[in-house]
């Protein structure tokens, strides 16, 4: 990232689980970390002021079908795939397409799996998802226990009020925004998330 840079794209995912992905790290047989949805806001630099949004709910190949686990915690459902969801292919084209040439920021790194489903369904993609932030280092830098703080959990920790749906693409990307808006209002941490990539 340099000091010119005009945009930021902030994105979240959701994706396939069971009860234990997460302690097993989705380890168990049959298990992936299919993307269920991307979620995204494009931020413009300095103010971080939300510029448009990005919101697609993806088809799973290897597991079409989603878990009772997933659907209790994220609100998709199979019914909703099956009517508004789209191949994982076309949903990263879109999404590549909405990021164009902004940085790609994540809390923590979802471009790991964005790989991973890349690779998993032998996928050839020219864009290499760069450049690219992983968040979590610089709010740790800033006081932020990032190993008990979720990304939906951001505003409450600052005090922020927020609407936004827990466990939703679209909105933990934009509590993300949220708290990077919070503290990026201060200039010294915003140019120190500008000199992390």
């Amino acid at each position: 990232m340099t000091a010119n840079i005009s945009d930021i794209v902030v994105f979240d995912l959701e994706y396939t689980s069971w009860p234990g992905s997460l302690e097993n790290n989705w380890s168990a047989p049959g298990e992936h970390q299919e993307v269920v949805q991307i979620g995204a806001v494009r931020l413009s630099v300095p103010g971080l002021t939300e510029q448009s949004t990005f919101n697609q709910l993806v088809r799973p190949h290897h597991n079409p079908i989603l878990s009772d686990y997933f659907v209790h915690l994220t609100g998709i459902t199979n019914e909703m795939i099956a009517a508004k969801g789209v191949s994982f292919d076309l949903a990263l084209k879109s999404f590549l397409a909405f990021c164009d040439s902004a940085t790609i920021a994540s809390y923590g790194d979802d471009r790991a799996v964005l790989m991973e489903n890349i690779e998993l369904l032998g996928l050839s993609v020219q864009h290499p998802l760069l450049p690219f932030l992983n968040l979590v280092p610089w709010f740790a830098d800033l006081g932020v226990d990032t190993t008990i703080v979720s990304s939906s959990g951001l505003p409450a920790h600052f005090g922020l009020n927020s609407s936004e749906k827990h466990h939703d693409a679209l909105g933990d990307a934009r509590a993300i925004a949220m708290a990077l808006r919070h503290l990026a209002s201060e200039e010294e941490n915003l140019a120190k998330l500008i000199a992390r990539a």
